[in-house]
């Protein structure tokens, strides 16, 4: 048992700013009130400002590579808005897109120091209640095929953040045996949700967080550093966007995942985007005002055509679209920055529940258009992952 008992004020502050922050999921889905959606906003930039101070006032206790994780994340923004003013591109959505991921890296960095259970305690707690929501609302009252809390096709993400922390939860609180049941009994409430919801992605979802019970494959899945996982990734979404791999295994997904060689249409769009994309490589065509900026022209049964406006639905094709080859390069620095930062460290076992949550995540941005807010939510957790076992120690050495 690693957890002890914890401050019960201050698991509900870090709630309520990790409610404000975070991205991977929203009430605002189903709640569609501007009064509380602008007090939200206000409250979730008071809340992030604050923090973002903190670390700043305090940084002269800080050593760069106990903290680089974070100062990459203020290199990114920076980058991010300069190619954004050079493209004239819209800079206050850049800013809204990157303060949740400052103020969340900001947030674990500061209570990781000294308040590592409550934080883990915190995280584990909302997703325990949005979890529980959401299968109370599928298994009671009918509401099969509607997500409270995000996207039917970013469903996927949503239900692996909620596993991985209250895996960790239950890892750190309950012995091995414990453990087990526990962990088997979130992966059957999680893939209840994901068969009701009828989302090819949330299906994939729960099939790769079902892995980690098959003790070759989390084997592998341990040796697995942030920096292999984004190289895998980037070899499937050369497979699957340039050579379109989908084609060759169109019988399969048309008979396991109802879809037909083209996603759903996806790949139309991607095509849109590439051809957009070699027009400015390096610097993309600037942040809009909306992520629908592939334009399609589609003809209809009564001879009628029509024009609408859609998301890459592929991440890293929106990013090439708007930003060019270097924030996907940055992004890549971040991974390896988490990397070289546990290079030749202990691992925990913690470890294996974040990396198969990543994989999942990008697995998820192949065929959506999330942002990288729970990407940079992973590899905040991974980077800070030692703080935890060090607070413990700590704790036990009095």
């Amino acid at each position: 048992m690693l957890i002890k008992k914890c401050n019960k004020v201050t698991v509900f502050i870090i709630m309520v700013q990790a409610i404000l922050l975070s991205r991977y999921f929203t009430v605002f889905f189903t709640i569609s009130n501007p009064v509380i959606t602008q007090i939200y906003s206000i409250a979730s930039i008071v809340s992030a400002g604050i923090l973002i101070f903190t670390f700043l006032v305090t940084r002269k206790n800080y050593i760069f590579s106990n903290e680089a994780i974070t100062w990459m994340i203020f290199v990114y923004i920076g980058v991010y808005t300069l190619i954004t003013a050079i493209n004239g591109g819209s800079i206050y959505h850049v800013l809204a897109r990157s303060y949740p991921v400052l103020g969340t890296s900001c947030l674990i960095s500061k209570y990781t120091k000294k308040h590592s259970e409550e934080l883990i305690a915190a995280y584990a707690i909302i997703s325990m209640i949005l979890l529980t929501i959401q299968f109370f609302c599928i298994a009671f009252w009918d509401l099969s095929n509607y997500s409270l809390f995000a996207p039917k096709n970013q469903y996927g993400i949503f239900l692996a953040i909620t596993f991985v922390f209250i895996a960790m939860y239950i890892y750190r609180i309950y012995d091995c045996k414990k453990q087990k049941r526990l962990i088997l009994l979130t992966l059957c409430v999680i893939s209840f949700c994901a068969l009701k919801m009828s989302s090819a992605s949330a299906l994939i979802s729960c099939i790769c967080l079902g892995a980690l019970l098959i003790p070759p494959i989390s084997a592998i899945i341990c040796k697995l550093s942030p920096t292999k996982i984004f190289v895998g990734y980037f070899v499937v979404w050369t497979s699957l966007v340039v050579f379109r791999i989908n084609e060759w295994v169109g019988e399969l997904l048309l008979s396991f995942f109802n879809k037909d060689v083209t996603l759903t249409g996806r790949t139309i769009l991607w095509d849109i985007a590439l051809e957009s994309i070699k027009s400015n490589f390096l610097f993309g065509q600037g942040v809009k005002e909306t992520t629908n900026v592939i334009v399609h022209t589609s003809k209809l049964i009564t001879n009628e055509y029509v024009t609408t406006s859609y998301s890459a639905h592929n991440q890293m094709l929106q990013e090439l679209y708007e930003s060019g080859i270097v924030m996907p390069a940055m992004l890549f620095l971040c991974f390896v920055a988490v990397s070289a930062y546990h290079r030749g460290k202990k691992y925990y076992k913690e470890g294996k529940y974040l990396s198969i949550t990543l994989i999942v995540v990008l697995i998820n941005m192949l065929s959506e258009t999330p942002g990288n807010y729970a990407v940079f939510l992973l590899l905040i957790f991974i980077f800070y992952l030692e703080r935890f076992h060090q607070r413990e120690k700590e704790v036990a050495n009095g």
